[in-house]
């Protein structure tokens, strides 16, 4: 069986394949439900690490408001 998107993702950002991960984890949630929360935060990771903060930040504001908690 092969590794999930996220377990691939991580081992990217591991590497520092940051802009790889992330356009990875943006074909993923491109669909409707916006994607998986760990696939949200992975790609704010992403975004940070590629220095690009506000989008890391809007990432995350936009999940804590679609899903609180």
């Amino acid at each position: 069986m092969g590794l999930s998107l996220e377990t691939r993702v991580a081992r990217m950002v591991k590497r520092g394949q940051y802009a790889q991960a992330a356009t990875m984890l943006t074909a993923s949630i491109g669909s409707a439900d916006k994607g998986s929360v760990a696939r949200q935060n992975l790609l704010a990771v992403c975004k940070a690490r590629m220095g690009r903060l506000s989008d890391a930040k809007l990432i995350l504001l936009q999940l804590e408001l679609e899903r609180p908690g």
